[in-house]
């Protein structure tokens, strides 16, 4: 018996429509590249490298250039893109499918990210406001102080591990990684 048109119609219309449904499960499963394991994982822990005092060094908030435009302007407006910045970096990093070879280096990421995304939405944001309300330098200095005391060895310890995770990664896969000092010495 020959299938009616109407019914090829619907029932096409129908198979199209539940494959259309699956295919952004189905490239879920089909793992990233090594480049964009590595990128997303490891390479963007250079954006944060410049951690504690060393952030409020490379961000030199005390001296912006006259004509700034007013989303830099401050302190807390450049820590305020710094965590937008940061928490796009975890948002692609978690979306990275894992697998038993990168899902340590996409946690030790994560990790690293998440810490200084903590760390950036508090005690980085505490000398930001001093600094953007022109506060004595001796406050502001125990201040940075304090940040560095708190989270300093935390911070080397995590972007320690991703660097040694990530540079094994590189290796294994050829990808080529040109090393040089990204911030001034914390101390």
């Amino acid at each position: 018996m020959p299938i009616a048109n109407s019914h090829l119609r619907r029932y096409g219309a129908a198979l199209l429509l539940a494959l259309l449904a699956l295919l952004p499960a189905a490239c879920r499963f089909v793992p990233n590249t090594p480049q964009e394991y590595f990128s997303r994982a490891a390479l963007n822990a250079n954006a944060v490298a410049a951690f504690g005092s060393g952030y409020f060094r490379v961000h030199d908030c005390r001296n912006l250039p006259a004509g700034t435009p007013a989303a830099f302007n401050s302190c807390e407006k450049l820590l305020q893109n710094s965590i937008r910045q940061l928490e796009s970096y975890i948002e692609r990093a978690d979306a990275l499918y894992r697998t038993d070879e990168t899902r340590p280096m996409i946690e030790a990421g994560l990790d690293l990210y998440r810490f200084v995304l903590d760390s950036y939405r508090t005690d980085h944001l505490q000398v930001a406001r001093l600094l953007d309300a022109k506060a004595p330098a001796a406050q502001v200095a125990q201040a940075l102080q304090a940040l560095d005391a708190k989270s300093q060895a935390g911070f080397e310890q995590r972007y320690d591990k991703v660097w040694g995770i990530a540079e094994q990664y590189a290796k294994a896969h050829g990808i080529k990684l040109i090393t040089t000092r990204t911030s001034p010495p914390s101390r």
